[in-house]
């Protein structure tokens, strides 16, 4: 986490300090919102999710929902949090964490671009996004979709144990093109599972249930025009989730951030160029290199991005919005 800049008279600046300030209030934050108004509006959408997602009504309700998963607790920004571990992986992901480094900077990219109503966390992890947004007061709630079991367990485990039912809502499933199931590639590392073409990857495949967007929002309940947040972070198939989410995208008002990963957009067996015309058909802007640029051109910029030098390994991160 970078250091903060001094300001005059030795004080730090608030815009390099930031996301340290966020950090050190997280805890006393999400203190206050347990004892709020809004916590019985949190139990309600809680007692909902149980009734709409058997495996999160299954989990949530075991004391020992980790015990088939290795794993150890932590301390970070005052909350606890159960970080999932396999032995000799060398996981920098989990080492991060467990250091009490959570994604401070790629958060407070899109904050100033709008917050309020409801978050959509694809591919939520272990909540390390959405349970800070959420408990400093960014959104209201965040939906999240997490298909790999050891990740769901230890999501719903962090929920729970930091006192967030009902703000932070999980749910064990793939976001893809297409209700139904999906293979899905269980990798050694916490941050590196991903579904996976029949046959294609090494390593653990277990079968995952997958929705669409639209339809996973219909089932869950939740009104598009409450929607305001949707993140990304599919290991390629951010694309499908686009694909498959055709109702939300005409909800102009949404801000999107996706990971963009060529290499693994083209895995995934959609091209990058099917993934470039989704965008330009649903976004009027967006951010690359930090730089706000029409559609257009943002796109000329990703695809010179994607054939450039080391793309096979190389990702970044597209904010996409509407102006109009």
């Amino acid at each position: 986490m970078a250091k903060a800049t001094m300001g005059g008279k030795g004080r730090p600046k608030l815009d390099d300090d930031g996301p340290q300030t966020a950090a050190r209030r997280l805890a006393l934050r999400i203190d206050a919102l347990r004892r709020s108004s809004l916590a019985p509006v949190a139990r309600a959408r809680d007692e909902r999710l149980r009734a709409q997602s058997p495996v999160y009504r299954a989990v949530v309700g075991d004391p020992a929902r980790l015990r088939s998963y290795k794993g150890s607790a932590t301390a970070a920004n005052g909350l606890t949090w159960w970080v999932p571990r396999r032995e000799g992986t060398g996981d920098k992901f989990a080492d991060r964490i467990a250091q009490g480094v959570l994604p401070w900077r790629e958060m407070e990219r899109t904050r100033a671009l709008g917050a309020g109503g409801v978050m959509l966390d694809i591919g939520a992890n272990i909540g390390t996004t959405s349970i800070p947004r959420v408990g400093l007061g960014d959104y209201q709630a965040a939906y999240c979709a997490e298909p790999e079991p050891g990740n769901y367990a230890a999501l719903v485990e962090n929920i729970e144990k930091n006192g967030l039912l009902g703000f932070v809502l999980p749910d064990r499933l793939a976001i893809a093109d297409a209700d139904g199931e999906a293979s899905f590639l269980v990798s050694p590392f916490m941050g590196q599972h991903e579904l996976t073409v029949a046959g294609a990857g090494k390593g653990e495949v277990v079968t995952v249930p997958t929705r669409t967007l639209d339809s996973w929002l219909a089932h869950l309940g939740v009104d598009p025009h409450d929607v305001t947040f949707v993140k990304t972070d599919c290991q390629g198939w951010d694309g499908h989730v686009l694909r498959g989410a055709a109702d939300l995208l005409r909800h102009r008002h949404i801000l999107w951030q996706i990971e963009y990963w060529p290499s693994g957009i083209e895995r995934s067996s959609m091209s990058v160029r099917e993934l470039h015309a989704i965008i330009a058909g649903a976004f009027t802007h967006g951010i690359f290199a930090k730089t706000v640029e029409p559609i257009a051109t943002l796109v000329e910029s990703i695809e010179a991005f994607a054939v450039s030098p080391g793309w096979g390994t190389k990702y970044t991160e597209l904010i996409l919005f509407n102006l109009a």
